[in-house]
């Protein structure tokens, strides 16, 4: 779930960049408000959703800060599932409370 929302906000930084003539590295979001050296620019998740795509296709692959590839791994790759934890039994109320 968080690479996917990271790989989307990517994409509404490059909107940004790409308006505001910048590299998206130089843009973060705050509070759904995009940044620039700590200052909002005017640009926010609502005034460039028009600009993003959001049907495309994804690859599953990000870029992190450090420059390291961040991918995500297939139901294969990750293999099955597990419950974790322990059972407990619900306590049942009367019909009548």
């Amino acid at each position: 779930m968080r690479l996917a929302c990271a790989e989307i906000r990517g994409l509404f930084l490059a909107a940004a960049a790409s308006q505001l003539n910048c590299a998206a590295t130089d843009l973060s979001m705050m509070d759904g408000a995009v940044c620039r050296d700590g200052k909002t620019t005017g640009q926010d998740y609502w005034s460039l959703a028009n600009n993003v795509d959001l049907t495309s296709v994804r690859d599953g692959q990000l870029r992190h800060q450090s420059g390291r590839t961040i991918t995500a791994l297939s139901a294969q790759e990750r293999g099955p599932r597990r419950p974790r934890g322990q059972s407990v039994r619900r306590r049942r109320f009367s019909s009548t409370t």
